[in-house]
């Protein structure tokens, strides 16, 4: 068999190490150390290799000494052990050997690696040893699933600190520059954005945080937003029905806006934009910006909006868990998440429905088992209208009012008037937070109510077609008697805009007592 020594002259000592490439402590890495180390399945072994490996090896199987910086291998008696392919009795391993243990057996890698290196593995390392571990198994499905499953795991557990901190910014560089909030706004719009396709336009002006809209842009805004009067009355006529139950639980519904980004869990140290000598945000090779824990650049932000909706004098609301606590909900930032980083809400605030001041809110709790969030409204100056429970589910064929705010800021826009967008176009007013404060102060803040029929009830959802889309989540859905019977949550469009509640009474068992 071809091999290759493993030196061992004089000279900074290496770090011998095993990683385990199959069975249950797949992924594992063991560091070495001492003259003479058993490897087997019994209860002494120095390497003890898990008691579901199959074929089970024998309880001393074989036995690694030293020699220099690396190790021999010598198998027991009777015990076959297997060198990159070869069985052999005893061998001097070279960095990068991989062992079975026994036929078809256990399966690990030895490696030496310098001390400032030890023990993480090079991007060669890491899909070298998931190749390895993918080839352990019986099947293209099998092999192609396993590969899938251990390489985002190598990468993340077995590379260094400053590897996976690259790894994670160029994930938020990509996740940041489609845009965190509109990638959650694009998987429901179906329904409302038929209405407002128009002023598709308008949604720039709204997303936008850098730099403002020219005057030219926002005047092509204005046009298409006249153009569309039509279609946004006939929006606004859909949600007339039972006017009453409306016009009392409108000022129960509150707006949710805010923004979040993460922390280096080590340092607190926020990830920022990196900005050029002008001032403007820089962009790395693959054209996205470029985000970095150091610099004094603005930190980054991902802004969304959502529902709730009030069910005590005392500011206590009921909402979403993906609304209170977005990042558990987005694959990018469950990536950043992993790698270390720590979410953080930068500010969130609620409006209440005639009241143009924002009040800050924080969670109060989440459930575990359901999309529901409790969340408090803080800096009151008095006892506030809120919205009451049935605990009784509703019967397939009955109508509720499903009551939000669908689309956020773009939808609002799309329901004031143009001159109120002119005004906003001639100020410059591009900000997040002033929109949504100019809009509450004009008198715009106000939920849009849509009809529909349940069509199923089960202990854990209530389905039913009243239209609404991202942004609505959280709002309250209401019997005709205006009491909540189920909190909106999704849109399942590939069943004909059909939209999903959690049951009033699983938000009930997840208020604060009294």
């Amino acid at each position: 068999m071809t091999h290759s020594t493993a030196s061992t002259r004089d000279g900074p000592p290496l770090i011998p190490v095993i990683s385990f490439l199959a069975g249950s402590r797949r992924g594992d890495t063991l560091r070495l150390g001492g003259d003479r180390l058993t490897i087997g399945s019994g209860p002494e072994a120095h390497i003890r290799l898990p008691p579901d490996t199959e074929p089970l090896p024998l309880p001393h199987h074989a036995t690694l000494t030293r020699r220099g910086q690396t190790y021999e291998v010598v198998a027991e008696p009777g015990a076959g052990v297997w060198v990159n392919g070869e069985r052999v009795d005893r061998l001097v391993l070279a960095s990068g050997d991989v062992l079975e243990i026994g036929r078809d057996g256990a399966v690990v890698r030895f490696r030496l690696y310098p001390p400032d290196a030890a023990p993480f593995k090079t991007l060669p390392e890491v899909f070298s040893d998931c190749i390895e571990c993918a080839q352990a198994e019986e099947g293209v499905v099998r092999k192609a699933t396993t590969l899938a499953m251990v390489v985002p795991r190598e990468l993340a557990t077995q590379t260094t600190r400053r590897f996976r901190i690259a790894t994670v910014i160029a994930i938020v560089a990509v996740a940041s520059a489609t845009g965190f909030s509109v990638r959650r706004s694009a998987q429901l719009e179906e329904r409302l954005v038929g209405q407002v396709e128009r002023i598709d336009g308008l949604s720039s002006f709204v997303d936008e945080q850098g730099p403002a809209v020219s005057s030219d842009e926002m005047g092509a805004l204005l046009d298409q937003l006249r153009a569309t009067a039509d279609r946004v009355d006939a929006l606004e006529a859909i949600t007339t029905a039972n006017a009453r139950v409306i016009s009392e639980a409108a000022p129960s519904v509150i707006f949710i806006q805010g923004s979040y980004g993460f922390h280096e869990a080590e340092t607190g140290r926020p990830l920022r934009t990196v900005l050029g000598p002008r001032g403007t945000p820089l962009r790395n090779a693959f054209g996205h910006p470029a985000l970095s824990l150091e610099g004094d650049g603005p930190p980054l932000e991902i802004f969304l909006t959502g529902t709730g909706f009030l069910v005590s004098a005392d500011g206590l609301a009921v909402t979403n868990r993906h609304v209170a606590l977005p990042w558990e909900f987005d694959e990018a930032a469950e990536s950043v998440i992993g790698a270390g980083f720590e979410p953080r809400w930068i500010r969130v605030q609620a409006f209440i429905g005639g009241d143009a001041t924002p009040h800050p809110i924080n969670v109060v709790r989440a459930s575990d088992d359901a999309d529901l969030a409790v969340v408090l409204v803080q800096e009151l100056q008095e006892a506030l209208p809120h919205l009451e429970w049935t605990e009784e589910a509703p019967r397939p064929g009955d109508g509720v009012i499903v009551m939000g705010y669908p689309l956020g800021l773009r939808a609002l826009l799309a329901r004031s008037d143009a001159d109120f967008v002119d005004a906003l176009r001639s100020e410059g007013v591009t900000d997040f937070y002033e929109q949504a404060q100019r809009i509450a102060q004009a008198g715009f803040m106000q939920p849009l109510a849509s009809r529909g029929i349940v069509g199923q009830v089960t202990p854990a959802r209530v389905v039913y077609d009243a239209e609404t889309t991202s942004g609505g989540s959280g709002g309250p859905v209401l019997d005709l008697d205006g009491r909540v019977v189920a909190v909106n949550t999704a849109i399942l469009p590939e069943f004909g805009g059909s939209n999903l509640g959690v049951p009033a009474s699983s938000a009930i068992e997840l208020l604060p007592p009294g």
